[in-house]
């Protein structure tokens, strides 16, 4: 938090830029409103609180082919790129409630590597509008986003 607010203090000085953080640990999400400052710009990386709250290694996530494998063999409960777990999503879904007390700050998710399609509409479903991901998944992204807000309306 400290040093958070003394990057914006620093930030400040050289431009009228919103200045944040990028959110990666679990522990982090637990405190949220006290990262809730006024015009913070607050980025979930979902792929990394995925990981490591669940102490997955990076080569087992980044592997496609290891973990359909440990899915297939039932080690996992379920596809962390597929689903998001009760636990990650419950924390991601706090930050957000607490941020809607303070509108002027913006919570957004970093999809970092490809997650599956479903965690990013699942995700849209309890509330995150703001997403960033790699260009490469740019289009599909945007168009399930778009899709999933057509859908909602309904």
């Amino acid at each position: 938090m400290r040093e958070l607010q003394a990057f914006r203090d620093i930030a400040g000085r050289v431009s009228d830029l919103r200045t944040g953080a990028v959110l990666q640990n679990p522990a982090v999400l637990h405190s949220a409103e006290k990262l809730l400052l006024e015009d913070a710009v607050l980025w979930i990386d979902i792929y990394e609180l995925v990981r490591v709250t669940h102490g997955y290694t990076e080569e087992a996530l980044f592997a496609d082919e290891v973990l359909e494998e440990y899915v297939s063999a039932g080690h996992l409960s379920h596809h962390p790129k597929a689903t998001l777990d009760p636990l990650s999503r419950g924390l991601a879904q706090g930050l957000l409630a607490a941020a809607e007390k303070n509108s002027a700050c913006r919570i957004g998710i970093d999809l970092g590597c490809a997650l599956g399609l479903p965690v990013v509409a699942d995700l849209y479903s309890i509330g995150f509008r703001d997403f960033t991901c790699p260009i490469d998944h740019y289009e599909g992204i945007r168009l399930l986003l778009g899709q999933t807000a057509s859908s909602s309306d309904k």
